[in-house]
């Protein structure tokens, strides 16, 4: 090969490094600027960076998220809205298993997706209504999935820039909904590929999932709405 060829293929293999990296990374270019500014993290007013936060839950980029989060709290809100969305994927799952072995069945008494309606600031409906700042905190006055009265949510200023302050940390509630995610998957592992009457059915949400949701309820802070679920 001659070295005339040599120039020619490197330079083609470099445009495909490029290419390949370039599509790599291109899912997170939304984020670039908040996380490679040369001058740290951008700084947001109150209601912007609530609705980037927002923003960042509905794409999962949690990585993003992390400097806009309370220090203190960062781990412990990740590990919640992960460990949610994990729940959601087995609920997804176990709905789809109990359509298939019991066509008929009304599937929305089981389903779990009204959990996403009790994140606070990461529920699926949320009306910003008005910001109010006192010095070094900030207020984020809001209606949540359409109930009232309205929720306030804290943020406080940490070097030059707006965090959101999560309620109490609760490792409970986090652990319950890892344990209702792994009872999801044994009832579309028992209902999988067999039909299934609706008592079946009942019988395997109310044994493997109603006692973590009454423990779910008991838990201090903001529990799942008590309708729609299996009792």
């Amino acid at each position: 090969m001659g070295h005339r060829q040599l120039r020619r293929l490197k330079r083609g293999l470099l445009a495909m490094t490029a290419a390949g990296v370039l599509c790599f990374v291109g899912y997170r270019l939304d984020v670039w600027p908040y996380l490679r500014s040369p001058r740290g993290p951008r700084i947001m007013s109150v209601a912007e960076t609530f609705q980037q936060l927002r923003q960042w839950r509905q794409q999962g980029a949690y990585g993003a998220m992390e400097p806009y989060l309370q220090p203190a709290a960062r781990e412990a809100t990740i590990d919640l809205l992960l460990a949610v969305d994990e729940l959601m994927t087995a609920n997804r799952a176990a709905l789809q298993a109990v359509r298939q072995a019991c066509p008929d069945i009304d599937t929305s008494r089981f389903d779990l997706t009204v959990i996403l309606d009790s994140l606070d600031l990461f529920s699926r409906r949320v009306e910003l209504v008005r910001c109010e700042e006192m010095g070094n905190t900030a207020a984020a006055i809001a209606e949540v999935s359409g109930r009232l009265p309205l929720v306030e949510m804290h943020f406080e200023r940490h070097d030059g820039r707006w965090v959101y302050v999560p309620g109490t940390e609760n490792r409970n509630v986090v652990d319950l909904i890892r344990n209702m995610t792994r009872s999801l998957g044994q009832i579309a592992l028992v209902l999988s590929g067999r039909p299934a009457t609706a008592e079946e059915v009942d019988y395997e949400y109310r044994l493997r999932l109603a006692p973590k949701l009454t423990r779910m309820r008991q838990q201090p802070g903001t529990p799942p709405p008590a309708q729609d679920r299996p009792q």
